[in-house]
Order: C-alpha cells, then sequence, then structure tokens
C-alpha cells in the first residue's frame, strides 16, 4: 500500500512539473509578433516631410495629432531643430520623451542658406 502511495506522489509530481514547465516555455502568437514589433528598431521620421500616415508612427500621436503637426508645419514654415514640435498643441514632455531619438528634421541649415 505504501508502495502505490509512493508512486502516486511521483507522477503527481511528474504532472504538477510538467504543467509548470510548458506554461513557462508556451508562448501566445499574438505576444510574440507584439514582442518583435517592439524589439523591431524604427527609422527616423522627418517632421518637416512626414505624411500623417509617418507621423501615426510616432508613440501618442494619432490622426488629429498628426494633423495639427502638419498645420503647424505649413502655417509657420519648417521646424528648425527637433524640440521645435513642442510649439504644436498638444505636445508636451511625455510626448518628447517617447519620441525624441526618433525624431528628425533633416539637414536645415543647408536649406537655409
Amino acid at each position: 500500500m505504501y508502495r502505490k502511495m509512493e508512486s502516486l506522489n511521483v507522477v503527481y509530481v511528474v504532472v504538477i512539473l510538467s504543467l509548470i514547465f510548458s506554461m513557462i516555455i508556451w508562448i501566445p502568437q499574438t505576444a510574440c509578433a507584439k514582442t518583435s514589433e517592439v524589439l523591431a528598431p524604427q527609422t527616423q521620421i522627418n517632421i518637416n516631410t512626414a505624411s500623417k500616415e509617418e507621423l501615426i508612427r510616432l508613440k501618442r500621436i494619432g490622426p488629429s495629432l498628426a494633423e495639427r503637426i502638419i498645420t503647424y508645419r505649413e502655417t509657420h514654415g519648417p521646424f528648425l531643430k527637433r524640440e521645435d514640435i513642442l510649439n504644436v498643441k498638444g505636445l508636451g514632455q511625455k510626448f518628447w520623451e517617447a519620441n525624441k531619438e526618433l525624431i528628425t528634421v533633416g539637414d536645415m541649415k543647408a536649406k537655409m542658406e
């Protein structure tokens, strides 16, 4: 009788360990796709030439803010430095911290000469 209980305990331990390891190793397909998107390097976006669709690729930018950036650019002229995008109403420090590495204005000095 004792040997039967001992073998049952071993079976329970094996089943529990296999469940634990299968949970650790198994990754849903949707999680893989999101992880690869996050890890994929993004190219810089020139805020002086970017379309609405390109601007939406920036973090914290939706269609209305993209339109606002384009309108600002058309009204005030090109952005001379990356930080000038903060002059657009609705864009602040959180936006800047999330996107400062992704934003470029191109070579504005050469264009000004």
